[in-house]
């Protein structure tokens, strides 16, 4: 069974779920099912996190070698073989991994404003049921407890847009050639664009155009959480998921500017090792 010859890396929150789906239109690719495996970041963890409740989320999570080879057994002629797991780009060691698997693996990312971006992750965890603590600003207070207590890095919403540090990794593991980082406002702008930009890199038909209709994974919040878990993904029943929506947690000017202060010399490595113009990302 072959291994995959792409990744697409995250960022968690930043279009990564769209550009999968799009990528999944196209003759040339084949992509896993599950989206993410996240096998390079987990391979033989005992996943002994703390702040999960129960194991129903333990088999998101391929970290056997051979579990993980079966994703790919369906593959054929298809030129690009990937998937999409967001939570290699943050995972110390992920990098490292990979290189040692696949030397010449071909790495994307989308990278989304950090401080939105930790919102975003936040609102997705609250209406997943996986958040108990309703406040964003108290929720990024505890960060440095849950990562002493081994909370898992889903709910590292500060530490997961630390671009700069993470791509550091990457950097010094594969040729910057291997490497395409592209950002979340030129998937809204342009996301045709964006697409024939990724079927290049992978060397496929850059002529195909993906049906880019809808948008994907978009967070909402339910007033009532069975009638979310009830409606997810059911496009016959968009209307009772949008009468179900309840207002976003609130996240005040004032903690938005204390956050995204914070990002400021990260900022200035992702920018260096980018080479994108990430200025709005500070004046935002």
């Amino acid at each position: 069974m072959p291994w995959p010859n792409f990744l697409l890396i995250g960022a968690a929150k930043s279009g990564t779920t769209s550009v999968y789906r799009y990528l999944q239109q196209h003759p040339q690719v084949f992509l896993s099912s599950p989206k993410e495996p996240r096998f390079f970041a987990f391979e033989g963890s005992r996943l002994d996190y703390a702040g999960l409740r129960g194991d129903g989320w333990r088999h998101e999570f391929y970290t056997d070698r051979e579990r993980y080879l079966e994703l790919f057994a369906g593959v054929r002629a298809e030129k690009a073989v990937g998937e999409a797991s967001v939570m290699y780009l943050s995972e110390p060691g992920t990098a490292e991994r990979i290189r040692r698997y696949v030397p010449d693996m071909k790495i994307m990312a989308i990278l989304r404003d950090p401080v939105e971006r930790a919102y975003s992750n936040f609102a997705f965890m609250r209406a997943e049921g996986r958040e108990p603590i309703a406040d964003f600003e108290e929720a990024l207070r505890a960060e440095d407890q849950r990562k002493r207590e081994n909370w898992i890095s889903w709910f590292h919403y500060r530490g997961r847009g630390m671009y700069g540090e993470h791509l550091a990794r990457y950097m010094e593991q594969f040729a910057r050639a291997r490497i395409r980082v592209w950002l979340y406002e030129d998937l809204l702008a342009d996301p045709a664009r964006l697409m024939r930009e990724v079927f290049e890199f992978l060397e496929i038909d850059d002529g195909f155009a993906p049906d880019l209709s809808q948008r994907h994974n978009v967070t909402r919040i339910a007033k009532h959480e069975w009638l979310g878990r009830w409606t997810k993904g059911r496009r016959s029943l968009q209307w009772l998921a949008d009468w179900n929506q309840a207002s976003k947690p609130a996240f005040s000017a004032e903690a938005r500017a204390r956050l995204r202060e914070s990002y400021g010399e990260d900022l200035t490595l992702a920018e260096k090792l980018t080479g994108r113009d990430l200025s709005a990302w500070r004046r935002a």
